[in-house]
């Protein structure tokens, strides 16, 4: 945080914090970057990035906006719901601004791991959310009707700011850091959460499907067997989609692998024990039957 012998409000920041006043609800940036787990981090704190103080006495609440790419991907799929700040816990801007606007889902998003994330519901693709010009507001073009009502986040869209990242629901294209954290507000908002499906039902339905995919290729055509792995498949990855509207996240690579690897090692038990018995009669016929 900017030290007081350092940082002495201007008359600009002084006129900036008088306008914060007038908003209803505000909540105020922190930028804080996890570099522990929240139950761990109450001794260290983590880096941080504050605004002016004279700023956050004006804000309703702070929220930190920091969103990070997971290790083992190159999208960011997961959204830090809240952080330590030197033993205070400070919530992300979506669940700060969805507090602050009443959301009964507040208190149920589902967290999914050590350090405190829920996954992102995306709604729509880059720029589905309606944007406004800070050169619009400043130059007096936007109406009340404009704003009234809603909840506004105020962020960069620019690749010269260096705040875009990748998404699941297009992975080719970068969407502005505001428009994750608008798409996590919207997944509160309307209680839409999404959570991993259990070990046991995952390993169940791989199961099924290695059992049906078996049984059926063990003693069908090839034709047959290649019409029951295709309907497999197709009746996973729709399945799959209709439990993912329902919020739950199936496992999106070992049912069409166990599927793949049914149909090859079926028909190579098949091909070897095939032709031992051709063997075995065309022998036979040779020791029994009078050239």
């Amino acid at each position: 945080k900017f030290l007081p012998y350092i940082y002495t409000p201007s008359a600009v920041d002084r006129n900036l914090a008088a306008s914060f006043e007038k908003i209803e609800h505000l909540v105020l940036a922190v930028f804080l970057q996890n570099t522990s787990r929240v139950e761990n981090a109450d001794a260290g704190g983590l880096p941080q990035q504050h605004s002016a103080e004279i700023f956050e006495k004006s804000a309703d609440a702070l929220a930190n906006v920091a969103v990070q790419i997971d290790p083992n991907d190159t999208v960011v799929r997961k959204y830090f719901t809240r952080l330590n700040d030197n033993g205070k816990i400070i919530e992300s801007l979506a669940v700060a601004a969805a507090r602050l606007y009443g959301s009964p889902y507040i208190d149920q998003i589902p967290v999914i791991d050590d350090d405190k994330r829920m996954y992102i519901n995306y709604f729509g693709l880059p720029g589905a959310y309606k944007r406004i010009s800070a050169i619009d507001a400043y130059d007096g073009k936007i109406t009340r009707a404009d704003v009234e009502g809603k909840i506004i986040l105020f962020g960069a869209t620019s690749s010269v700011f260096n705040d875009l990242e990748h998404t699941p629901i297009a992975p080719k294209q970068q969407m502005p850091g505001v428009e994750i954290h608008a798409n996590a507000l919207q997944t509160i908002l309307d209680g839409k959460f999404l959570t991993d499906a259990q070990t046991a039902a995952k390993a169940a339905i791989i199961f099924l499907i290695t059992t049906i995919a078996v049984g059926t290729f063990m003693y069908s055509s090839i034709r047959v067997s290649l019409a029951v792995f295709f309907l497999l498949w197709v009746a996973y990855y729709f399945g799959n989609k209709l439990a993912f509207g329902r919020g739950m996240i199936l496992d999106q690579i070992f049912p069409y692998f166990a599927l793949i690897l049914s149909l090859i090692s079926v028909y190579i038990y098949r091909f070897f024990t095939e032709s031992k018995e051709k063997d075995f009669v065309r022998a036979a016929f040779g020791s029994y039957v009078s050239p």
